[in-house]
């Protein structure tokens, strides 16, 4: 049954997600999941329409990155809360550092966003994503990757973060 091949999947992915290093952890989940939805119609079915499969997206600075964290993002849809890390080294092309692939990948805004982790590699990112509302999240991390990036917006998420309770 469905209910038991989902259980499998769960259980799938987070054995894999535990056995890697934090670094290192995305990507092999990600190939698992994608894995899963090529077996056969059935698996590509129950792994599809499970939300919480797809909950946690990792993006780097690219493309293809980018793209999977759509895909990702569009298989939850608001079924789920969402746990997204997006990560950019030294950038000089500002439209692949985190906060502006944040802003493309989320042009609707950060609905089910419970935990955000921000790597910022861009002198001057792009912050507007941070003056949408952002009424489910409770964790923001960002860090740059040199000192003296990156200025807090003073109201960040339009005043709208009532569940906000970290800040790092």
């Amino acid at each position: 049954p469905a209910e038991t091949l989902l259980q499998v999947f769960e259980y799938l992915v987070e054995d894999v997600s535990e056995r890697c290093y934090f670094g290192d952890r995305y990507w092999p989940v990600t190939r698992v999941l994608l894995d899963l939805t090529q077996v056969c119609s059935a698996w590509r079915a129950v792994a599809v329409n499970a939300a919480g499969l797809w909950s946690k997206v990792y993006c780097k600075d690219t493309r293809g990155s980018q793209s999977l964290a759509k895909e990702f993002i569009r298989r939850v849809s608001s079924r789920a809360p969402m746990e997204i890390t997006m990560e950019s080294h030294r950038t000089r092309q500002p439209e692949f550092d985190s906060m502006s692939m944040l802003a493309d990948v989320f042009s609707d805004g950060l609905r089910n966003v419970k935990t955000m982790v921000l790597r910022v590699g861009h002198p001057n990112p792009n912050t507007a994503i941070l003056d949408k509302p952002a009424k489910r999240l409770e964790s923001l991390t960002i860090v740059g990757v040199d000192e003296g990036f990156f200025t807090f917006p003073d109201l960040p998420f339009a005043g709208h973060s009532p569940n906000l309770r970290r800040l790092d």
